[in-house]
């Protein structure tokens, strides 16, 4: 049996990584003797972290705008939706033309043919489908219409979905996921989304976010790690880890009270993780800076995107932790140590919610230095 994962992204944040090591965990377990195959934004990357080839996506370049002037981008735009035309006629009308007939860029015509290849299709992609990402989110759909076309067990793993809005992205959602075999959102609002997508009750299937399932590395190897970037160990106070995004911004002034307030009345200390590499470090260390002289001298900021096991095992040495992204939230409770999460997106109050720890996720215009620091008490009052 071959099982191809498609819209993974990078190992270069933590929340992609966790979702590709514990989707194919999951399904090794499940499919003993399966071999796989990934499709994703960072194959090189990629392939080296998860031990599986892996190649670029279906549309190449999708994720990649960075790389693209404006004639560039327009260029791309064009020349993809003209493959991506040619395909819908080919399949829609049973024509029977193998994609890689017409498939010329070499890294397209690698996807065609693990799609061709694979007898299930998996998507990890966790929050693709909604309207914020309607600009590369129907390059997304077109991928699972053509497995389906081409007689694949189309699988979508857990995730969020929606908003979709009413208008046209909602119908080409309809369209592409209508004949999925199994789709399954992460939380309450995603379910109510594949009711509007008029899925039935056989395709639908609630399920938590697979980073509950991560494996994660000792504690001997946390410590090492967190020794190599210059922590002194445990001291006679309470150890905070902090994960910030960009995204934030409006809670660093209530953060950077916390952070102060651990220091320097509680002889605490402080450690800055990055969920993802690189935005997520330029965020970490504008708080870092922003702390008084006494606060940064008890402080750590972490240089580097730990894998997700490694990312696990580091927050299980602290006493509490704070964190902005949904999957660094998963990984901790599940480390487990009491964490407070600060909700930048509706998924990450979803999955706090979930774990029945919902009273401690934050709105962003709740995250003021009173409310963080009674939190940080409660959860130091109450770990269990």
């Amino acid at each position: 049996m071959k099982i191809l994962l498609v819209d993974a992204y990078s190992a270069a944040h933590v929340g992609n990584a966790a979702l590709l090591e514990c989707s194919l965990d999951v399904l090794r377990e499940t499919f003993p003797g399966a071999t796989f195959e990934v499709l994703a934004k960072d194959p090189g990357a990629l392939e080296e972290f998860c031990g599986c080839p892996c190649h670029s996506y279906l549309f190449p370049d999708l994720l990649s705008p960075e790389r693209r002037s404006r004639i560039g981008a327009l260029t791309w735009i064009a020349k993809n939706l003209a493959w991506a035309a040619v395909d819908a006629l080919n399949l829609g009308l049973g024509l029977g033309v193998s994609p890689l007939s017409y498939s010329f860029d070499e890294r397209r015509r690698e996807a065609v043919r693990a799609l061709l290849e694979a007898d299930l299709v998996v998507g990890i992609g966790g929050e693709m489908l909604n309207a914020r990402f309607r600009r590369v989110t129907p390059f997304l759909l077109h991928g699972y219409w053509t497995a389906k076309r081409l007689g694949k067990r189309v699988v979508l793993f857990p995730q969020s979905i929606g908003p979709l809005g009413n208008g046209w992205f909602m119908r080409l959602s309809r369209l592409a996921l209508r004949d999925c075999d199994l789709v399954m959102p992460r939380d309450e609002l995603s379910a109510l989304e594949t009711q509007r997508l008029g899925l039935s009750a056989g395709q639908v299937l609630r399920v938590p976010d697979v980073a509950v399932l991560q494996r994660q590395a000792s504690r001997e190897k946390a410590i090492e790690l967190l020794r190599a970037e210059g922590w002194p160990g445990p001291g006679e106070g309470p150890v905070l880890g902090v994960a910030v995004c960009a995204e934030a911004r409006e809670a660093f002034a209530g953060l950077r009270g916390l952070c102060e307030y651990v220091v320097l009345e509680r002889s605490g200390q402080l450690v800055f993780l990055c969920a993802n590499h690189p935005e997520d470090c330029v965020a970490a260390g504008e708080l870092f800076s922003s702390l008084s002289d006494a606060a940064r001298a008890r402080s750590v900021l972490l240089s580097k995107c730990y894998r997700p096991g490694e990312f696990k095992a580091i927050t299980g040495l602290f006493d509490v932790f704070v964190s902005t992204r949904m999957h660094a939230a998963i990984l901790a409770t599940m480390s487990p140590v009491p964490t407070i999460a600060i909700n930048t997106q509706p998924k990450v109050r979803g999955y706090m919610e979930l774990a029945g720890q919902g009273e401690r996720c934050l709105e962003l215009a709740e995250a003021n230095e009173v409310r963080l620091r009674g939190m940080f008490e409660n959860c130091l009052a109450h770990n269990e």
